[in-house]
């Protein structure tokens, strides 16, 4: 039995088990129906199940422009993993399978899935030879598997820029100075995202998207320095996104984020789960 470490609602958003069960209540979308839409990128808008893997080699930690601290917003995934469940990955391709209706796309975030490689592994070839998803992965850009490149279609790759490091303790969870030097020397691995590019531009089926967090003015420059280090990427590949895990944190950068997307010749990316069901988990 193989088995994959996920966050506690792991798999979203679902109205039954593997076994068949009914949940006794609406998923957090407050919908009658098991999945969402993808909110965020190239592929923003096209119904989804989400698999939430836990476990992140980051701790991403930004300042917002009012001098607050908005950390990753996926916190249970990358900072306190205390809650977090192994399952076996045969129940969740069949949990998968019970609950797609005509969803074609699945999702596989974190955390950092590539954390888990073997059993991130496992479960892309089970659920391939399940059914022919078209399967996206999220990832940082700092591990990258060419055996796990192979089933995946879609690479929507974060990298994190110097205003994502940890200045002092994120939030409720303290950090130590070793930790945010941890992040600092892991977040920027130019190699790794140019494996990920080259990948995806062998096949015609596949395609990829470097997603920028938005936070500050500077961060326009450093997106473009790394650009300059990249090959094979066109000026549409980039997606800036402004910072937040809330429709207020959103809006303090969304008009500056706009404002690069249009001078840069970049796409701005929206953040449609944040305006349809706010901070909720599991949407």
């Amino acid at each position: 039995m193989t088995t994959i470490k996920l966050v506690s609602d792991g798999v979203f958003p679902i109205l039954r088990n593997g076994s068949g069960t009914h949940f006794p209540v609406v998923p957090q979308t407050g919908l009658a129906i098991p999945g969402t839409i993808q909110g965020e990128g190239k592929l923003a808008g096209i119904p989804v199940l989400f698999i939430r893997t836990a476990g992140c080699n980051l701790r991403c930690s930004w300042t917002l422009p009012d001098g607050t601290s908005s950390i990753c917003d996926t916190p249970l995934s990358s900072f306190d993993t205390r809650g977090s469940i192994e399952v076996d990955v045969n129940a969740l391709v069949e949990t998968i399978l019970l609950n797609r209706g005509n969803i074609e796309h699945l999702v596989i975030s974190g955390g950092e899935p590539m954390v888990q490689p073997a059993a991130l592994g496992t479960l892309l070839k089970s659920l391939k030879e399940a059914y022919p998803f078209h399967i996206q992965i999220e990832t940082n850009g700092t591990i990258f598997k060419e055996e796990l490149a192979e089933y995946i279609d879609f690479f929507s790759i974060s990298p994190k820029l110097s205003s994502s490091t940890p200045q002092t303790k994120a939030g409720p969870f303290n950090l130590s100075a070793n930790a945010r030097l941890l992040h600092e020397a892991r977040r920027k691995r130019i190699d790794v995202l140019q494996a990920f590019i080259d990948h995806a531009r062998r096949y015609s089926h596949k395609d990829f998207q470097l997603k920028w967090v938005y936070s500050k003015h500077s961060d326009i420059d450093e997106i473009n320095a790394i650009n300059q280090e990249l090959e094979h990427v066109a000026p549409s590949d980039n997606l800036l996104m402004p910072l937040g895990a809330n429709a207020g944190e959103v809006a303090l950068t969304e008009q500056e984020c706009l404002v690069a997307c249009i001078q840069q010749g970049w796409r701005f990316s929206p953040r449609y789960h944040i305006s349809l069901f706010g901070d909720k988990h599991g949407v």
